[in-house]
């Protein structure tokens, strides 16, 4: 009778140690996989405010050149170059644990004159420095009237 406890014993406590390995394995995928959508968010986050940064100190430039001089005045801002209607710079980001995370910035400026004025439109891509992937869009614009230009 004796042996035959041990053996149903054995059998529930084999059956409970394969259940705990499989939550230990499924809790630990769920883990993995949070950290790296963590990341991913730091990254957007990132993104969106270089974007946003961008475009605020450019809102007021009236041309390619103008909006190059406000970029290269920004604080976190290095290598700010032009080639036709696109400036690209980089720039650096102190995470909260001091890590420097890098990204490279595109301003494309259009100039779109018009009979009152002109609308300077602008699409700002933030991209990736380690793998230049594009991380985050914005486009943007303002109208400049004649009296103003």
């Amino acid at each position: 009778m004796n042996s035959k406890r041990y053996k149903v014993f054995i059998v529930e406590l084999f059956i409970l140690s394969i259940i705990l390995m499989a939550l230990i394995t499924i809790i630990t995928a769920l883990s993995m996989e949070t950290r790296e959508q963590s990341v991913e968010a730091g990254r957007l986050t990132d993104a969106v405010l270089c974007a946003e940064n961008t475009a605020e100190m450019t809102s007021e430039a009236a041309s390619v050149k103008q909006a190059a001089k406000m970029i290269g005045k920004m604080d976190n801002v290095s290598e700010p170059g032009v080639s036709g209607n696109v400036i690209s710079a980089k720039t650096r980001i102190l995470t909260e644990k001091g890590e420097s995370r890098v990204y490279i910035v595109k301003v494309t400026i259009d100039v779109e004159k018009g009979s009152s004025g002109r609308y300077i439109k602008k699409k700002i891509e933030v991209f990736s420095g380690e793998d230049a992937d594009k991380i985050y869009e914005l486009d943007t614009g303002n109208y400049i009237g004649r009296d103003a230009a």
